[in-house]
């Protein structure tokens, strides 16, 4: 049992439930949370990736967290209000611990997050009968990111 990944894993919960249950109220994701978040996450991925020689993998999340970084910024800079600012800066932090958590392709983990904010962009609609220029996306981006995991571990469990 590994208690460094077990400890990320509980990290990882417990902001995802903090930073969405205050982007569902605020409409905002605030940077102290993302700090915390962001520490906690590359020292707990550093400590585990030299105490069991995962540098490989530790590098190829870093590589992962800056392509999302770059690519949510371009979607940020060509179409300003479709996503904003503080799901810019979780995105990268989530798509770094994705990468360093599982074993399979992380860029599938954005499909599942584009699928769970078009489903609540969709759910929105439904209730209000109007699309909303904004919606909380960190309730989008982790669910996604779960439901990303849960396929990957149903899929190693089926095999």
């Amino acid at each position: 049992m590994n208690l460094v990944r077990i400890a990320l894993g509980i990290t990882i919960v417990f902001f995802a439930l903090r930073i969405s249950f205050y982007d569902l109220r605020f409409h905002r994701i605030r940077n102290t949370d993302l700090l915390v978040f962001a520490s906690l996450s590359v020292t707990l991925i550093g400590i585990d990736s030299v105490l069991h020689k995962r540098y490989f993998q530790c590098q190829k999340s870093l590589i992962f967290g800056a392509l999302l970084f770059v690519l949510s910024f371009v979607v940020y800079c060509c179409f300003e209000s479709s996503i904003g600012a503080g799901d810019i800066k979780l995105l990268p932090i989530v798509g770094f611990d994705l990468s360093y958590l599982t074993e399979s392709n992380p860029w599938q983990a954005i499909i599942w997050i584009l699928l769970c904010g078009g489903l609540q962009g969709l759910l929105g609609f439904c209730r209000d009968r109007t699309f909303s220029q904004r919606i909380a996306f960190a309730p989008a981006i982790f669910l996604g990111s779960i439901s990303y995991f849960a396929a990957g571990v149903w899929s190693h469990l089926t095999q």
